[in-house]
This record gives C-alpha cells, sequence and structure tokens, in this order.
C-alpha cells in the first residue's frame, strides 16, 4: 500500500479533511464575486468536490468496516484458520481475497477508484495467528492494485526465470539478489540461509514449497554463472549437460581434496556417485579428461 488510514485513527483523519473542507469553503466564499478570480474558483470548487467524495466515501466504508471485521471473525473460525490463496469470498457487495506472510492472514476487498489520491482503494484486514486477533484494519491505497493478488512465490519464480536471459554476470546477479530480497522479506529474515521450511502455512496457502523455490534459485544462479563465463571465453554448444558435468566435477575434486579432512565422516558412497556421473556425463558430451580441465579452469 502507498498509503493507509487505520480505523483507530480514522477520527484525526476526519476531522482534519473537515477543516480543510471548511477552509476551502471560505476561501472560495471570499473570492466567489471576484470576475478575475474565476479560474481560480474553478479549480477550488473542483477541488472540493473531489476532497468531499473522498470524505463521503471514507466515512461509509469505515462504518462498514465493524461488520466487515464481525463477519471476519466468523469466517476465520469457522474455517479453523485455514485458507488458500484462490480463497475469495463475499461480505455484503465486497469480494474479499487473502494472502498470508509471517503468521498472518490479511483479507482486503476493493473499495473504488478515489479521486483524492488517484488511486484504488481497499479495505483491509490482518489477523495474526498466534495472538488470534487483528493487528491492523484499515483503508489502504494503491497505485499497483495488482500486486495484492499475487503469489509472491509465482513472482519469485518468474523472476528466477529471466535469469536464462542474461548474458552478463552483473545482469544475472541483480536478478538473483532481486530475488533473495523478495524471500528474505516474505520469510522476515536477514539471508536466505537463514530460511527453512519450518513455516508449512506458506506451502499450504500458496501451494508452493520453500525449499524447492530456494533450491531453484541456488541452482539457476550456480548454471547461469557457468554458462555466461563459458559464453564470455568464446566455447560454443554449451549444453545443460555440459554444465552439469562440470558442476559434477568440481563437486568431485572439492569432496576429494577433502577426503584427509573428513576421515571417517567421508562419504564414499557420494564420491562415487560425482565419480559416475561425470563419467556418463563425459560420454554425453563427447568430451576427454584433458577438455573437461580446460573447461572447469575457465570457470575458476
Amino acid at each position: 500500500m502507498n498509503k493507509s488510514i487505520s480505523l483507530e485513527n480514522k477520527m484525526d483523519y476526519i476531522n482534519e479533511k473537515k477543516k480543510e473542507i471548511e477552509a476551502l469553503d471560505q476561501a472560495i466564499l471570499s473570492i466567489e464575486n471576484k470576475m478575475d478570480e474565476l479560474e481560480k474558483i474553478s479549480f477550488l470548487n473542483d477541488y472540493l468536490s473531489i476532497l468531499e467524495s473522498h470524505l463521503s466515501q471514507l466515512e461509509t466504508v469505515f462504518t462498514d468496516m465493524d461488520h466487515y471485521q464481525k463477519e471476519l471473525k466468523i469466517l476465520i473460525d469457522a474455517t479453523q484458520q485455514k485458507f488458500s490463496h484462490q480463497d475469495f469470498f463475499t461480505i455484503q457487495d465486497k469480494t474479499f481475497h487473502i494472502s498470508y506472510s509471517k503468521g498472518t492472514y490479511t483479507f482486503f476487498a476493493q473499495v473504488g477508484y478515489d479521486d483524492y489520491y488517484a488511486m484504488d482503494s481497499y479495505t483491509l484486514f490482518s489477523y495474526n495467528l498466534e495472538n488470534n486477533a487483528f493487528i491492523q484494519k484499515v483503508i489502504g491505497y494503491t497505485d499497483k492494485p495488482t500486486i495484492l493478488l499475487q503469489n509472491p512465490f509465482q513472482v519469485i519464480e518468474k523472476n528466477l526465470y529471466l535469469m536464462d536471459n542474461t548474458h552478463t554476470i552483473d545482469e544475472l546477479q541483480g536478478i538473483a539478489f532481486a530475488c533473495e530480497e523478495l524471500l528474505t522479506t516474505l520469510f522476515a529474515v536477514e539471508s536466505i540461509r537463514e530460511i527453512d521450511d519450518h513455516d508449512t502455512m506458506l506451502e499450504t496457502f500458496y501451494g508452493y514449497s520453500p525449499k524447492k523455490i530456494i533450491q531453484l534459485h541456488r541452482r539457476k544462479k550456480e548454471d547461469h554463472t557457468i554458462r555466461i563465463q563459458l559464453e564470455n571465453h568464446k566455447v560454443k554448444d554449451i549444453s545443460p549437460e555440459l554444465i552439469t558435468l562440470l558442476k559434477a566435477e568440481s563437486n568431485y575434486i572439492k569432496y576429494d581434496n577433502d577426503k584427509r579432512l573428513l576421515g571417517d565422516d567421508f562419504n564414499e558412497e557420494l564420491a562415487n556417485q560425482l565419480l559416475e556421473t561425470k563419467k556418463q556425463l563425459l560420454s554425453t558430451v563427447k568430451l576427454d579428461q584433458n577438455e573437461l580441465n580446460e573447461l572447469l579452469a575457465l570457470i575458476h
């Protein structure tokens, strides 16, 4: 939301706008008989009309919000606090949609276009599951109404696939960073390293696995970093199999180098799997070990 007015502070806002209307009425009255002020009078009258309409709509919605809140609480109790992103329902003439983040459901319904702020207006209620209570009740204004209806995981996934068309490391890192910001905001953490999939509500509500999205983020960032590095060295026929081969060889070398350090913790089975993957992919991409070593040197 670009701007919001809370139910608790409604009278402060309403009284402020009423004083503004009174001041406009006085200003218009003081110049209404002056012929040289006609343009100003017209402007003030137009502005006054917009402000009065804004205030009238606001007072009506604030009155309705008490009823909306009661109906929402009945619905929350009846469903045992279980919703999905696809759910919507109608109270009076308003269609409410739902979003979820950080243990909180947000219910919102469009009110209409507001000429005063030149934005779409919404009535919005946030319900915290831990506190079992509404923690936010506002009328909000936004110039990007479709964002409210978006599934954040779909937005992140769409951005991740933008990496497929990157041609520089800076461009790739910019997209990767933007996706990381979306993820950390969604999970309320400082770094994606802190994210785990303990919040099963996110997966249940949006139908997406946080773990799979994070894995996709990591894989695409790694794969396209390798692709761009190879492209910068004029390597041709860069296939997904070649990228997987280079990753497998790199991981095998690192793992083999750590063999002495790991001691009893060394996973022989994993090492053999990496080696077998490497052999199969060498055959698929038709490379020998020397050629693989040359390519590996280009991405380090």
